[in-house]
């Protein structure tokens, strides 16, 4: 994974999470304001009913009512939605950027010491490779153990001369090898289950995220009742 559009997304998505908070504040003022106007056309149906027996309706008194209960439901269910959205996606994803970052560190150590590994490599063969050609074994600095191997054995086997010359730079090179698998094998096992467990994680919060909107639009349903005046 690349972990800077991660991080980059994650971002993005508490930015986007905080502005559909403000974007449903809104809506839910103009929730509010529409119960208010089905609050003053019940108010104005209820003084005329009262006021003549002509023209009486007593069901448009109730679809005026239950119009204002919805406008003020919807708008609390709206207040609802962002308590869920700013649980769900602004808090949760609040410290996605220090997560990535440990996972970054940890994969770009790895990178890095198995690049200078490969360069440091091709170098040393490179170096040898020329060592090799002028043919001048003083040059070699040959192994303690391999200083008794007869210069002609070497020069005639280059498997062998590579194997015992530059012995310092090679032992270092054998040393940064190692140190590049400490380095992969941990970042598997460490990252491994850590991106298991964030999984499970991210399927959790989404499971009841989901579980809250659907709960949240079914109270909505419960003012179907309203169709009983058609």
């Amino acid at each position: 994974m690349n972990y800077d559009i991660a991080t980059l997304n994650h971002n993005r998505i508490r930015k986007l999470g905080k502005q559909l908070i403000t974007d449903f504040n809104q809506v839910s003022n103009t929730l509010l304001a529409l119960g208010e106007c089905y609050a003053g056309l019940y108010s104005a149906s209820t003084n005329f009913n009262k006021t003549t027996e002509a023209g009486k309706n007593l069901h448009l008194e109730d679809i005026y009512l239950t119009m204002n209960n919805i406008m003020v439901a919807w708008a609390q269910q709206t207040v609802s939605q962002n308590e869920n959205i700013q649980k769900h996606f602004t808090h949760f994803y609040k410290y996605a950027q220090y997560e990535n970052e440990a996972f970054k560190e940890v994969l770009e150590l790895r990178t890095k010491t198995g690049l200078e590994y490969l360069q440091r490599k091709n170098d040393l063969i490179a170096k040898k490779e020329k060592l090799f050609q002028q043919k001048d074994v003083s040059k070699w600095e040959v192994s303690a153990k391999a200083s008794g191997i007869p210069k002609e054995h070497l020069l005639q086997d280059k498997r062998l001369a590579f194997d015992v010359m530059l012995a310092k730079e090679s032992a270092a090179l054998h040393e940064l090898r190692t140190t590049f698998g400490y380095y992969n094998s941990m970042s598997y096992s460490e990252l491994e289950p850590a991106l298991r467990e964030k999984c499970r994680q991210y399927a959790h919060n989404f499971h009841e995220f989901g579980i809250q909107q659907a709960d949240i639009m079914n109270q909505v349903r419960s003012y179907e009742f309203i169709k009983t005046y058609l």
